[in-house]
């Protein structure tokens, strides 16, 4: 159970990001995937762009967590 909640909550940001940038999921590109590692390694409040994240602020998302979504 505990990692089919891993992989929903994995989904749900998957979807979030998509839908805030206008991409949808059957045109995706190299380039909006990267994005989308950069957007999971921001702090959730800075997700939407309206909060300037500094390059010295510690990743939200530790390299096990970006790399569990890739995974499936």
């Amino acid at each position: 159970m505990r990692g089919q909640k891993a992989y929903a909550h994995d989904l749900k940001d998957w979807w979030a990001y998509l839908g805030q940038h206008g991409l949808g999921w059957q045109s995706v590109t190299l380039e909006d995937v990267a994005g989308f590692v950069t957007w999971l390694r921001m702090p959730p409040h800075a997700r939407d762009g309206r909060v300037a994240v500094l390059p010295t602020v510690e990743h939200h998302c530790s390299a096990a967590s970006v790399n569990r979504n890739w995974r499936r």
